[in-house]
């Protein structure tokens, strides 16, 4: 049976997870800076992302590459890892509408995402420590509308 720590962590790290997705697709900076600690870091296949101002880049730039964004939040576990860090991952299908190419057929580009966490209480309140986007794939659909 969880304890009461880690039921504090599990509903803490699913609004970690919520939020960031949130505030990727239709936040500003700012907020999605907030959720991490001051010296944090995210890892992805194409760039490492070091310290809340440069995390803060990240809905401008997901809204300069794409049409729009969504980010669908699945299966999460955690693990304790002693004084206050917990470690984690996220199952998530990123998807990006890519912008019209000419007159052809609207496209949405998925990638199938765990998010490998590290996040901890700290100055009163759950805070991303490390993010790394692990892509297992991706893959091209049409869209209409």
């Amino acid at each position: 049976m969880p304890t009461s720590a880690h039921e504090a962590a599990w509903g803490a790290y699913r609004r970690l997870a919520a939020l960031y997705a949130h505030e990727a697709d239709r936040g500003t900076g700012d907020a999605l800076a907030a959720l991490f600690a001051e010296d944090a870091v995210i890892v992805s296949p194409e760039a490492t992302l070091q310290s809340r101002t440069s995390i803060s880049r990240i809905p401008a730039m997901l809204r300069d590459m794409f049409a729009a964004t969504r980010h669908e939040i699945m299966n999460q576990t955690i693990v304790p890892q002693g004084n206050n860090a917990w470690c984690g991952e996220t199952y998530c299908n990123a998807l990006h509408l890519l912008h019209p190419a000419g007159d052809g057929p609207r496209q949405v580009l998925v990638w199938a995402i765990r998010y490998q966490d590290e996040f901890k209480y700290t100055k009163g309140d759950w805070h991303f420590v490390r993010r790394e986007l692990v892509l297992d794939w991706k893959e091209l659909r049409p869209v209409s509308f």
